[in-house]
């Protein structure tokens, strides 16, 4: 952040200029901005905004996003009682189906059982994770009062309300915040996908333009942390998300997946077509979890391949059916090993759940693959599951099934039964073979698209003496060393200070921004540079005398001048944009006579850029 780099410069020039500065007590003057001192409020908080602006607060996140707000929604700030009671009427007005006995499909899959001392429902997981939802029959967002509380940044808070704001638009945009009718509960998940991916890019937009970064930076950056694991691991070893740690592996997968997947899959979809590609993602949503992990077959149109869920045997009766999809087939086959690309060249599948003579059940499940590599090796992948199956336990207080799992594939179908026997086994999967229909074919939705890669985070030197130069290869600049001055790397290699003390002294700091370059910013920065200085040394009072254009070896930029009052000294900042704007070269200067100035120019003059066109920075400024 650009005060890191600021207070560190203003501690240097205020400690070596304070003996020229006039005593009292001054206000700063920034082109033409008045700027605050050592004792003024930092800058608005979103509980603050709530307070005092929650209108403003909505069309701020509205413009994050690119829609145009239809009506205000009153943001509520809720005491638990409150807020559950509000969360279990929208549940109420949903008419979410009624509760399902899911046990013969733990069983049946070889997932933990759902209940049991040591393992939450998803009413657990809720109580836990849940910090805010949007209810659209109200048209209002709740915010759960005591998880704002818990021990959550200005930032983490700004993310909620924002996310929370980000329904109120998809509902006021595109009226899409219900279930798809008859639909399968893999498609249900691409459509959650959708609804809290975009929410997420809103909130993501939202901390973008408070912080002036670019947009498509931040949700790279946001997607790496998904694709990498790292939110993965972070669970794992975070003390507030127990619950969810502890939930059978397919109740956290379904929950996480809309948010983490979805938030890559708009994030993709933001890089390829901007805004008018993620709405389109509202009037053609995706069909499945293939389409979200995989956008190329969205935009492709590859849909899945339909498959008939399977009729039970004579004798038996299913009480459970629906597709795992290739989320949940990847679950299924992660069980007792972490298997590489486990799920990828799905096509279709369709399970069912029966139900026999007593307690006993069986899993009668029809899959079809890309092609025939893709089938082998799930078929393979399920004849390694067979063993660790057969030392699980097969029974539950409710249900139990029989050991025996037949593994069959034909071409780029598999099948698999559990729990029939022998004879039986050998007839269904037969009849289940049979069930998937001809790949439909492919309509891409929006045209010949393909989704743009991000850029791979640049490798390139950073900054390093080489002689008498200073060389950033990252930066792609070469900058002499002035025999007369010290010279100093920061820890990250990438800013570069140097100071005289005699004859007079002088101070000039080298480094990059990575904020937005803009009117706004140029004022914002100019700000924060003078507030930092008054931070620094509260007697020094600085006037601006003037911004103006500049054009130097690195690039043409803009240049501000304040002089100390009643000196010669003064300070210079200067902002080179680079990467499309969206990162600068940042030059501060500082002297206490004339001598020094010019011997600050001289050396500025001899800066050469050694890259024509963007150094490799631009990679990661604007990937």
């Amino acid at each position: 952040m650009l005060g890191r780099i600021f207070l560190g410069t203003a501690a240097a020039v205020a400690l070596l200029l304070q003996g020229c500065a006039p005593l009292g007590v001054s206000r700063y003057q920034s082109a033409g901005s008045e700027t605050s001192g050592a004792g003024s409020a930092p800058g608005p908080s979103v509980e603050r905004e709530l307070r005092n602006d929650p209108r403003g607060l909505f069309f701020r996140i509205a413009q994050a996003r690119g829609l145009a707000p239809r009506a205000d929604v009153p943001i509520l700030l809720d005491q638990e009682s409150g807020f559950w009671t509000a969360f279990q009427e929208r549940e109420r007005h949903q008419q979410a189906e009624a509760n399902v006995d899911t046990r013969p499909f733990y069983l049946a899959f070889n997932f933990r059982p759902q209940v049991g001392p040591e393992t939450p429902g998803i009413s657990g997981v809720l109580e836990e994770q849940l910090v805010g939802f949007y209810d659209p029959f109200s048209h209002s967002a709740h915010v759960r009062a005591s998880k704002l509380g818990a021990g959550k940044t200005d930032d983490d808070m700004r993310f909620i309300v924002a996310h929370e704001l980000g329904h109120a638009l998809q509902d006021q945009a595109f009226g899409l915040l219900r279930p798809l009718a008859g639909a399968s509960d893999d498609a249900q998940l691409a459509l959650a996908a959708v609804l809290e991916g975009d929410a997420s890019v809103a909130a993501f937009g939202h901390l973008a333009q408070v912080h002036r970064k670019p947009l498509r930076r931040v949700l790279a950056r946001a997607s790496d942390f998904v694709r990498e694991g790292t939110w993965q691991r972070e669970i794992a070893t975070d003390a507030h998300s127990s619950a969810l740690r502890r939930a059978p592996v397919d109740e956290r997968e379904r929950l996480m997946f809309p948010y983490m997947s979805g938030l890559t899959f708009m994030s993709d979809l933001y890089r390829t077509g901007g805004f008018p590609l993620m709405n389109g993602a509202f009037r053609t949503p995706p069909t499945s979890t293939e389409q979200v992990l995989h956008p190329d077959k969205y935009l492709a149109g590859e849909g899945p391949v339909p498959v008939a869920i399977p009729e039970p045997p004579a004798g038996w009766r299913r009480v459970l059916g629906g597709r795992m999809g290739e989320l949940l087939t990847g679950v299924v086959l992660r069980q007792c090993s972490p298997a590489s690309g486990a799920g990828i060249g799905w096509g279709g599948d369709a399970f069912a759940i029966v139900q026999g003579a007593g307690s006993s059940v069986a899993l009668l499940w029809s899959t079809v693959w890309d092609d025939e590599g893709a089938a082998r090796s799930f078929a393979d992948q399920l004849q390694g599951l067979t063993a660790c199956w057969a030392s699980a336990t097969n029974r539950t207080q409710a249900f139990s099934i029989a050991a025996s799992t037949l593994v069959k594939r034909d071409g780029t179908r598999v099948a698999l039964v559990r729990g029939l026997d022998p004879t039986l086994a050998e007839r269904t999967a037969r009849t289940l073979l049979a069930l998937p229909e001809k790949p439909p074919a492919r309509t891409p939705p929006f045209g010949p698209l393909r989704v743009v890669p991000a850029k791979p985070r640049p490798t390139a030197a950073k900054g390093r003496f080489l002689g008498t130069s200073y060389a950033n290869d990252m930066l792609g600049l070469l900058a002499p060393l002035p025999p007369e001055f010290t010279v100093e790397l920061d820890k990250s290699a990438m800013s570069l200070t140097i100071t005289r003390p005699a004859p007079s002294f002088a101070l000039a700091l080298l480094t990059v921004s990575d904020e937005e370059v803009s009117a706004d910013s140029y004022v914002h920065d100019d700000n924060e540079f003078i507030r930092a200085l008054r931070r620094a040394e509260p007697q020094l009072e600085f006037r601006f005398l003037r911004a103006a254009r500049v054009a130097l070896p690195l690039g043409e930029g803009i240049e501000r001048l304040w002089a100390l009052s009643g000196t010669w000294a003064g300070v210079k900042l200067i902002t080179i944009p680079i990467c499309n704007g969206n990162g600068a070269y940042l030059i501060a200067q500082a002297w206490t006579d004339r001598p020094g100035y010019d011997r600050l120019a001289q050396w500025l003059s001899l800066i050469r850029r050694t890259n024509a066109a963007s150094p490799p920075i631009c990679d990661e400024l604007d990937p």
